[in-house]
């Protein structure tokens, strides 16, 4: 039960689990708590690589809302400048300064667009990668206890 449990997570992790299981099946069934506490250390450091990236999704993800309202303002800012200047110098809007407000709003609109879209996208896979870490650390904290009750 052992011997096929390490190798199916093995197979499912190779990066993190083949050099522990290689290293520790053959004193596994000798010395349970040797591996229990190799195990533990091992699915804390783990834990604590994947936190990494998870604050690093989560750092990109709550600036980028931030960024696209810098991006609305700066948009919106440009927009008012463009209708003011054509007013002041004309009296009135052309067609070629109405063209350069709707391009300053577009790119206000854009921006918010982007800024929300990153947050959602950074939100999702900060969720993904936390549900993926917890279970990953559960089949790993898994094997001691298997070696030792079963």
């Amino acid at each position: 039960m052992f011997k096929q449990r390490t190798k199916d997570l093995v197979h499912k992790y190779p990066n993190y689990l083949s050099e522990i299981v290689a290293s520790l099946i053959p004193t596994a069934l000798e010395q349970p708590f040797v591996l229990e506490q190799y195990f533990r250390a091992k699915v804390e450091n783990i834990s604590t690589r994947f936190a990494d990236h998870v604050n690093t999704i989560v750092l990109m993800s709550n600036v980028a809302p931030i960024l696209g309202f810098l991006g609305t303002l700066l948009g919106l800012i440009k927009a008012f400048a463009d209708s003011g200047a054509a007013m002041q110098l004309q009296g009135q809007m052309t067609p070629e300064d109405f063209a350069k407000l709707q391009t300053a709003i577009q790119i206000a609109i854009i921006t918010s667009l982007f800024g929300v879209a990153i947050k959602v996208v950074g939100s999702i896979a900060q969720h993904h990668i936390r549900v993926r870490a917890a279970r990953f650390s559960d089949e790993v904290a898994e094997i001691p206890r298997e070696v030792m009750y079963e």
